[in-house]
């Protein structure tokens, strides 16, 4: 086991939090923690739960909860951002966001979803118009 040093953004980069992680713990763990510590929100506007992802911030991979950061590849002074899977109404919209072709556009996505609490067309429509 090796100790990791990164860097965790939540998805506006308004909350910030240094960790030190053990390499060899699955990530479902450490989201767990993370949600608590950094006082993430445990329900969506809605009150559906929500669930939570890690993606490396450099190469805009999503990160299986099942991996560890070893597995993963994460090294110190690596930038990871947690960011709410939503689930605006059905499961099609979780689908859009992870086949969305950059990490921007996902995070853009969620954080109209969030703000309006829309519908996954609504949101849609408002992202193309930009």
């Amino acid at each position: 086991m090796r100790v990791v040093s990164v860097e965790i953004e939540d998805v506006t980069g308004a909350k910030r939090q240094r960790a030190d992680i053990p390499d060899d713990i699955p990530l479902k763990r450490v989201i767990t923690a993370l949600i608590t510590k950094m006082k993430l929100p445990a329900v969506s506007p809605s009150g559906s739960p929500l669930n939570y992802q890690l993606h490396h911030k450099a190469s805009g991979r999503s990160l299986s909860e099942s991996d560890t950061l070893a597995n993963a590849g994460i090294r110190d002074g690596a930038v990871l951002k947690i960011h709410p899977v939503v689930v605006a109404g059905n499961r099609n919209c979780e689908s859009r966001i992870a086949n969305r072709e950059s990490q921007q556009a996902a995070t853009e996505w969620i954080k109209v979803s969030f703000r309006t609490n829309a519908t996954c067309a609504v949101v849609d429509n408002y992202i193309k118009s930009r």
